[in-house]
């Protein structure tokens, strides 16, 4: 296995049973009162519009990019022999945008409907 590409759907692939454990991520997690702990770090009053009464999050990872800078192209899960990397051609400006996090016990409990209290590291 010397194509880097062919290492990276290898290790895609390994990874793929960790993704039904992810509990939490960055989808909606502005505005939505199921983001948890770790919402408090995108929108402060997140625990007061919380739908649970508390949340504690022991440890968490998150990642999320964006791109216009590159397209991969004819990615096809059986035959990576044919898989390429080009940068974008549609003449827009082209970026790449990432943002990771990790978090360490995370908490946060309801008071009453107008009042919250959250800490976490």
């Amino acid at each position: 296995m010397n194509n880097p590409v062919k290492r990276l759907f290898t290790i895609a692939l390994l990874c793929l049973p960790a993704a039904a454990f992810i509990s939490q991520s960055y989808h909606a997690i502005n505005g939505s009162p199921y983001a948890g702990a770790t919402g408090m770090y995108t929108n402060p009053a997140n625990p007061v519009n919380s739908a649970f009464k508390w949340d504690l999050t022991l440890f968490s990872m998150q990642f999320t990019a964006s791109n216009t800078a590159f397209v991969i192209t004819n990615a096809s899960i059986s035959n990576t022999a044919n898989v390429g990397l080009q940068a974008s051609t549609n003449g827009a400006n082209r970026s790449f945008h990432s943002t990771a996090d990790m978090n360490l016990l995370n908490f946060h409990f309801k008071i009453n409907p107008k009042s919250a209290i959250a800490f976490g590291k």
